[in-house]
């Protein structure tokens, strides 16, 4: 397997391509990323608790409010910790189309699109001192797509958090794919 930065790697035969992108982050941003999923958890556990005590009704529906809020950032907390710690993206192209995963340890859906419905890889381009780039680059983050092509009109995003580099050279085996299996 031919590998750029240790983060994305490539490898072919003669009717496909597998490119493995890992989400992986330096160690410094793990450790900080689950003490933050871990306080977050605490805050949580503590408001519920408390939920059942002796209040009044305005502080009960502000509370239940709080929960849910809670809930859906535990959520996406710990499923930024589990992406950055265990995940992957695999992407195939042989002569049906492509194969799309996004995988945490094993586990993921799989995504499959027929060549005749592929339209056109694109590098997607973020102004770099713009507010979004700043935010997708979070290391707290899962998305970035760098990478997208049309499937029956709607945009998918594929490649997470490659830099210009990375995404460069995924785009080109891509294309170079793409070309070889004699796709669209």
């Amino acid at each position: 397997m031919k590998s750029i930065d240790g983060k994305v790697f490539f490898s072919e035969s003669a009717n496909s391509g597998l490119i493995e992108i890992r989400a992986q982050i330096p160690k410094w941003q793990e450790t900080l990323l689950f003490i933050w999923v871990l306080a977050w958890t605490f805050c949580g556990l503590v408001v519920i608790v408390n939920f059942f005590g002796e209040y009044t009704r305005e502080e009960k529906l502000m509370m239940l409010v709080y929960i849910l809020f809670w809930i859906y950032f535990e959520y996406k907390a710990v499923y930024a910790f589990l992406w950055k710690k265990w995940g992957k993206e695999f992407i195939k192209i042989d002569e049906e189309g492509i194969r799309y995963k996004r995988d945490i340890n094993s586990f993921g859906k799989s995504s499959k699109y027929f060549k005749e419905n592929i339209k056109k890889f694109s590098a997607i381009d973020v102004k770099e001192k713009s507010f979004i780039s700043s935010y997708y680059q979070s290391f707290w983050m899962v998305g970035n797509e760098s990478i997208q092509f049309e499937h029956l009109g709607k945009k998918v995003g594929i490649a997470l958090g490659c830099d210009n580099k990375q995404r460069d050279e995924v785009l080109k085996f891509l294309k170079y794919q793409q070309k070889k299996l004699h796709l669209k």
